[in-house]
């Protein structure tokens, strides 16, 4: 009788399961050991397939943000028939349920990173790639707002500027909170404040 065949190496499975550990315990909190002990592999395996731990958390970073950030960031575009209001509210909610889901990592880990950045392990390579996420989403929010102008969703007058650092701001607060705890039950509360703030007439 044949031996089973060794299963093969899944990279996406193993980059899954990385991301999950860095959110989880944030990238100082999470040693070389966990790592491949979680990804069921040893060192030289680890090394080969993704380099060292910085660049297998910049991998994970962006598989985070491809898995998890940019599907949910669409929201607030989709469909533009809705109203600005409630197409803003949507993502909040979308952002609320990923980052309070009790079978997830709680939190956010983008923002769980960005507490983490004066740790001594930090490097400048990761917090400039920490940082570089924060610039793309502040972007984004700035030309997606700014297209609202141009459609007469937003009045001419906006901030938007202002109102982009506003919505990170609330992004920000509402990680924190889930990762202290926070239910989608306690989030809903802050997503409804902040909309109404933005969006006192609707």
């Amino acid at each position: 009788m044949k031996p089973g065949r060794k299963r093969s190496f899944d990279r996406e499975e193993a980059l899954d399961k990385a991301m999950r550990l860095f959110w989880k315990g944030g990238y100082s909190g999470t040693s070389l050991s966990e790592l491949t002990t979680g990804l069921g592999i040893n060192k030289p395996s680890l090394y080969a397939a993704f380099g060292n731990k910085e660049h297998l958390f910049k991998l994970a970073l962006a598989y985070y943000q491809e898995k998890y950030t940019t599907p949910r960031y669409a929201t607030l575009t989709e469909p533009r028939t809705d109203p600005l209001p409630i197409r803003l509210n949507r993502f909040l909610h979308t952002i609320a349920e990923t980052i309070s889901d009790p079978e997830m990592p709680l939190g956010c880990l983008y923002v769980n990173s960005s507490c983490e950045t004066g740790a001594k392990d930090m490097t400048s390579g990761i917090i400039e790639e920490i940082f570089s996420v924060k610039k793309e989403s502040m972007q984004y929010f700035i030309n997606v707002l700014k297209e609202e102008q141009t459609l007469g969703n937003l009045p001419q007058k906006t901030d938007v500027d202002a109102m982009s650092n506003y919505l990170m701001t609330v992004l920000f607060g509402m990680g924190v909170l889930a990762k202290n705890g926070s239910t989608l039950a306690d989030l809903e509360p802050v997503i409804k404040i902040a909309v109404d703030s933005l969006f006192p007439d609707n």
